[in-house]
């Protein structure tokens, strides 16, 4: 199942959103594998946003 988690936070105010797209468990060793996405505001100066490709709102890594 997909887990969203609460963003904006104080900690990290630039990150919007993050999404569990994938969770594995590894079962000889507990430990739990998460792959996740994360939405963040587009920080790059506005003189480089001229360039096209970097004409975006949001930077998703």
């Amino acid at each position: 199942s997909l887990i969203c988690l609460q963003y904006p936070s104080p900690l990290e105010k630039r990150v919007t959103a993050v999404k569990t797209v994938e969770e594995k468990t590894d079962l000889s060793t507990g430990i739990i594998y998460r792959r996740r996405i994360a939405t963040c505001q587009n920080v790059i100066p506005e003189i480089l946003r001229r360039v096209n490709i970097l004409k975006v709102s949001d930077v998703h890594l």
